[in-house]
């Protein structure tokens, strides 16, 4: 197995822990709000965001 360049390490790893965080985040934040919520839930995590 050919060994990966030092630069690709970096923003493949952000990138899996990116992934990670936000699909926790974004699971937590969905079960904590009502499904009958008459709102998008891609609009409830922007405004969480910001």
């Amino acid at each position: 197995m050919p060994q990966m360049a030092p630069s690709l390490w970096l923003p493949i790893f952000t990138l899996i822990i990116f992934i990670v965080i936000w699909g926790q985040a974004a699971i937590y934040f969905y079960k904590t709000h009502s499904k009958t919520n008459s709102e998008p839930l891609n609009f409830h995590l922007t405004t969480w965001l910001w």
